[in-house]
């Protein structure tokens, strides 16, 4: 069952107003390109002239595919650096003005209108940024860790795509209620099933969930110990509309997870993410560590993406998902579509 064509594009017309992360910074190389996919759309990543661009990858010419083209430094009308495509020739700085026509006649002026959309873009915590819209709808927020000198930090990892919208992958994180029955023994107890006590708060871009959950010792919460579970101080932290902040604190020390959604498609969510804590330091660390949180995701990627949230209401529980409840008003006030 798919959901109505409407909402589909209510999705991706909304999401196309805010930044959203499309690759690691380090794996876009000089001289070379990098096709990704955001909201159903094909973006061409390169650096030109030492700045990143996010170009369409349509030649306005015969919408040829610029991927298949190469990186050059300059030509007689343009010095430069351009994307060449390898159908026709045609050249595309960064801003996506066309600066190369080898089959116009030199003394021919280049068609202002020969130019493709270029995307706004930005490197940031490691990530290249890009919004669809050409005036973002908001910043990106700030996350302290990534400057952080007293924190270890995993490498930036990245989780295959989830069957599901980004929408249904950041309830997943809030949804501190299926700890106990889904992550048991990891996160929780089904001898403990009910969901904590929270203070939620709510801005127009920002849902502030903080608890305290019984929870097995793990690498997510402490060093070593020999206790069978202990009290963990949570914060969930969900910029709006996608990007998440999960706090964990208790006597092992401080662990949080920044988790960098990609909407690629309604139905597909790549997500970035990276572990700053306090303990169990080193690269033997950052391995326990991956390896728990792609354990964990694994649990949830393979629940969420068979859920179909347009097919009929939902029915929230007064008390157990008061978290989901704000965001998915959230999402609302925005002009999101929440079901999907």
């Amino acid at each position: 069952m798919l959901p109505p064509s409407e909402m589909i594009t209510s999705y991706n017309e909304g999401l196309s107003q805010y930044w959203h992360p499309v690759m690691r910074a380090e794996d876009l190389l000089i001289r070379q390109s990098q096709l990704v996919k955001l909201l159903d759309k094909d973006v061409l990543l390169c650096r030109l002239d030492g700045k990143i661009a996010a170009l369409s990858n349509l030649c306005r010419h015969f919408q040829a595919s610029l991927s298949d083209g190469n990186i050059e430094i300059g030509c007689e009308r343009y010095s430069g650096e351009f994307v060449r495509c390898a159908y026709h020739g045609w050249a595309f700085n960064g801003a996506g003005e066309c600066v190369d026509i080898p089959q116009l006649p030199k003394d021919k002026r280049i068609p202002p209108a020969a130019r493709i959309e270029a995307y706004e873009v930005q490197e940031k915590f490691g990530l290249i940024w890009v919004c669809l819209s050409s005036s973002p709808r908001r910043s990106l927020p700030d996350f302290p860790e990534c400057d952080s000198t007293s924190m270890a930090a995993t490498p930036i990892q990245y989780t295959e795509p989830w069957p599901s919208s980004v929408f249904r992958m950041v309830q997943s994180a809030l949804d501190d209620y299926h700890f106990p029955w889904l992550h048991e023994g990891v996160l929780g107890s089904r001898d403990r099933p009910q969901p904590p006590s929270r203070i939620i708060t709510q801005t127009e871009y920002q849902i502030h969930s903080q608890f305290v959950a019984i929870q097995p010792a793990n690498v997510t919460n402490s060093t070593a110990s020999s206790d069978d579970s202990s009290a963990v101080d949570y914060e969930m932290i969900v910029d709006l509309p996608n990007i998440i902040r999960l706090i964990k604190k208790n006597s092992g020390g401080l662990y949080v997870v920044c988790f960098f959604p990609t909407p690629i498609s309604y139905d597909r969510t790549g997500i970035f993410w990276r572990v700053f804590r306090t303990y169990d330091l080193g690269v033997e660390g950052d391995a326990r560590i991956v390896e728990m949180e792609k354990f964990i995701q694994s649990q949830d990627r393979s629940h969420v993406g068979k859920q179909k949230m347009w097919a009929m209401n939902s029915f929230p529980l007064a008390g157990a998902d008061d978290a989901i409840v704000a965001y998915l008003k959230g999402l609302e006030n925005l002009g999101l579509p929440s079901r999907l």
